[in-house]
């Protein structure tokens, strides 16, 4: 009697044992590529005197408190995305942003002509934390915001150094990417004031 106890007991066990075997899988084994791209590019003026920037109402910001928000769609490119798992695979974007570009059509200081960069007077929000616009270049892709996956995405440029007086502006953005094509992204006038 004790001994058919210890067969039950052994048989429950090594059936338990088979059956976790079958059932237990590693969800990262095989690792499908996962690319996507980024389309729908759009561009708004911000205005950044709250805790978080704003989509500046009728196109009017304070020059000390002024931002570009720019949003886009990513989507999948292989027919294996429905394997993603974020665990496992790390989306690479099909042709990532390298460079990002800012300058006013019309004259913005002294030193600052109409067309010239503005780089060096903008800060990009990544994340939680904001790099200066020309370090950009210099970050590692992954975590750039432009290039993460998300069904809609958005890149707040923040102005650091206000125009050398208040009035209507321009704003033009180059998205230069790894495809060596560049994306142009021109505003509205956009009115700036103290």
């Amino acid at each position: 009697m004790q001994f058919r106890k210890l067969i039950y007991a052994g048989l429950i066990l090594a059936s338990f044992f088979l059956f976790g075997q079958f059932q237990c899988f590693d969800p990262c084994e095989e690792l499908y590529p996962f690319e996507y791209y980024n389309f729908n590019y759009t561009i708004f003026a911000l205005n950044n005197q709250g805790p978080t920037p704003l989509v500046a109402a009728d196109n009017k910001a304070p020059m000390r408190a002024f931002g570009l928000r720019i949003r886009y769609n990513t989507y999948a490119v292989d027919s294996l995305s429905i394997y993603f798992n974020p665990e496992c695979n790390t989306p690479t974007p099909d042709s990532a942003v390298t460079q990002v570009w800012v300058s006013c059509l019309q004259n913005f200081d002294a030193t600052h002509a109409a067309g010239a960069a503005l780089n060096e007077y903008f800060r990009i929000r990544l994340d939680k934390s904001t790099w200066n616009l020309p370090a950009y270049r210099t970050l590692d892709l992954g975590v750039a915001s432009f290039n993460t996956f998300a069904d809609t995405s958005r890149a707040d440029i923040l102005l650091t150094t206000p125009p050398a007086q208040t009035g209507v502006y321009q704003f033009k953005v180059a998205l230069v990417r790894s495809s060596l094509d560049t994306i142009f992204l021109v505003t509205e006038p956009i009115t700036l004031s103290n």
